[in-house]
């Protein structure tokens, strides 16, 4: 992590967090997930997704959203609050539409797309991805399979892992990752 006081609150990593798709369980992990305040202690994080998803789930799961909003073309590093959605109201996937269809593939893609631009540009110090649908992102004719394959591609990777941390279970996968269903 670099340390130059440019993208950290106390020294803290800047985290960029992808939402997923849009019409699936991406937002409501993320919600949940960031609406616990130790991990919001740990660090700044900087949503790439779309604040109107993040609402709808965070009301579903009655949390108090906890984020502040901003288009994601401007997004920088001195961004001054804890969480903030970079947001991407361009995109329309109406909250109640459930399922893979090609406005949540390419929404998702894009997230994936300028988190790995805002880390190779120092915005961010890593990125953590939710869920996306498989089915979505060949709907929006994507060149790859999903997360791993993209940020591979795109860092001129040869040698790369999926990898889960969950408390002191670290995992890599060797294989790729296959959803058992959809």
């Amino acid at each position: 992590m670099k340390n130059n006081g440019n993208n950290s609150i106390n020294n803290q990593p800047v985290i960029g967090v992808t939402m997923g798709d849009p019409a699936g369980i991406g937002p409501e992990v993320v919600v949940k997930a960031l609406a616990d305040p130790d991990v919001r202690r740990a660090a700044k994080f900087i949503i790439f997704g779309m604040h109107e998803q993040l609402a709808y789930a965070a009301d579903k799961a009655e949390i108090e959203p906890f984020w502040g909003r901003y288009q994601h073309e401007k997004i920088t590093t001195d961004v001054p609050c804890k969480v903030v959605v970079a947001d991407y109201d361009e995109y329309s996937v109406p909250s109640w539409i459930r399922g893979p269809s090609r406005p949540a593939g390419e929404a998702s893609i894009k997230f994936c797309l300028d988190a790995i631009d805002a880390a190779r540009a120092e915005i961010i110090d890593a990125i953590t991805t939710a869920p996306t649908s498989k089915t979505s992102w060949n709907l929006a004719g994507a060149k790859w399979p999903g997360h791993t394959e993209m940020l591979a591609d795109r860092c001129k990777s040869q040698r790369y892992a999926m990898m889960f941390i969950a408390g002191p279970i670290k995992l890599a996968l060797a294989t790729i990752h296959h959803a058992l269903f959809e």
